[in-house]
């Protein structure tokens, strides 16, 4: 009786074990980190991992040096697998007035080790361009590449996708201003547009992209809902030059003209493809469905849904991981208030109820000495060698000073068991 008494005592005592979608306390402060990327208002906008499954976030920032100089750019920083970061590298250019601002920046990894990172630059009194950077892995700019490893994409674009397929090439989607029309293109190896890819043009926005290998390529595009038509989307194949292989269209149910997109592409099985984004009827709602490698939407597995009655929910990337689960990150919110928002369902698209109470977590990410984190979202995702998912994205201080309804905001990173 006496061991088993001590047994029971020793059981009880003994911390819960973690569980699948609980922040992994071996990373940064109990599972997340904040930190500031340049003075301004910051995020990390897009995620890669190294191959010791250190993260490499990027966002847009700005650089402020007196007297009255502000450069705009992107930030890269280098986190090791304990989350702590490594390496922080600011990447500008003067290519733009001092009130430019970048956003929407992305990453993505060469053949030969470096990087591209791209953002769209927007002045208030200019129209919108996209620059592209060129870095070796020390993250040095490469002076092959445009103008001092910065190459000026053609004006009134905002970036939707880019992505590099296995000869180094990039590929870039992006919706033209005022934002009714979009462009598919490549850039060569200098950094000048390659000649040997047909520009396409779309008559919807772009949203996303999906480069593979071989040069071929995937883009969605939506068309806003009006009052009369609600939204759709479609997602076009292309081949390796650029041209239309085949196009699907999704009907959506949006009729507001901003609640509705396509935020991500990937690869399924069996050469089919997986689209998720958000829509909105009484709320914003998540969505993920699946196409068949030709084109058409595969019924077995439907539209699955990430719904709330209370708040709205948005999905901003996707990713599979080693046993083909989809893997989603956006933000469920309310009153505009983000918390951190990750889903996981089977590869059949079912809700993986080993995953949260209901497929479904939360969190608030981000963490910060002396500072007091409210509101937080997820922009992209990836998974590590371990199985655990690697988020980035934002956080927000309770500095309402600064802003109508939060604080400044932070580069946020966590990692979640898998």
């Amino acid at each position: 009786m006496l061991r088993l008494t001590i047994a029971l005592c020793l059981i009880l005592a003994a911390p819960a074990a973690a569980k699948p979608g609980d922040l992994d306390r071996s990373f940064g402060t109990r599972g997340s980190t904040a930190f500031a990327g340049d003075p301004g208002y910051t995020w990390a906008s897009d995620i890669e991992l190294r191959a010791d499954g250190g993260p490499l976030v990027v966002g847009g920032t700005g650089q402020f040096k007196p007297p009255d100089m502000w450069t705009p750019g992107v930030t890269l920083a280098q986190l090791n697998t304990a989350g702590r970061i490594e390496r922080r590298t600011f990447i500008g250019t003067s290519a733009f007035g001092r009130s430019t601002l970048s956003l929407a920046a992305q990453v993505a990894r060469l053949p030969d080790g470096g990087m591209i990172a791209a953002a769209t630059f927007d002045n208030s009194s200019a129209h919108p361009h996209i620059a592209v950077f060129r870095v070796h892995a020390d993250g040095s700019p490469d002076a092959s590449f445009g103008t001092g490893g910065t190459a000026i994409v053609d004006g009134d674009l905002y970036l939707a996708g880019i992505g590099v397929d296995g000869a180094g090439r990039i590929v870039i989607a992006a919706t033209r201003y005022p934002g009714t029309a979009a462009v598919v293109l490549r850039l060569a190896h200098d950094g000048t547009p390659d000649a040997g890819y047909t520009a396409l043009e779309l008559a919807e926005g772009a949203d996303s992209l999906l480069v593979r290998t071989d040069g071929s390529a995937f883009v969605a595009t939506t068309r806003d809902g009006t009052r009369r038509l609600p939204a759709r989307a479609t997602v076009r194949a292309l081949d390796p030059v650029g041209r239309v292989l085949r196009t699907t269209r999704l009907t959506l149910h949006d009729t507001t003209g901003y609640q509705a997109r396509v935020t991500a592409l990937v690869r399924g099985p069996r050469g089919s493809l997986l689209a998720a984004g958000y829509d909105a009827r009484r709320h914003v709602y998540g969505w993920v469905t699946r196409l068949k490698a030709d084109g058409t939407v595969d019924r077995s597995f439907g539209r699955r849904t990430i719904v709330s009655k209370t708040h709205d929910v948005f999905l901003y990337d996707m990713t599979r991981d080693r046993h083909g689960r989809i893997v989603l990150v956006g933000a469920r919110s309310h009153y505009d208030v983000p918390r951190t928002l990750v889903a996981r369902l089977t590869s059949s698209g079912r809700r993986d109820r080993r995953f949260g109470p209901d497929g479904t977590v939360r969190h608030q990410i981000g963490r910060r000495a002396r500072t007091r984190l409210v509101a937080s979202a997820a922009y992209a995702v990836a998974i590590d060698a371990r199985g655990r998912i690697v988020l980035a994205g934002v956080a927000y201080d309770d500095n309402a000073i600064n802003r109508e309804d939060l604080g400044r905001s932070y580069f946020a990173v966590a990692r979640l068991k898998g």
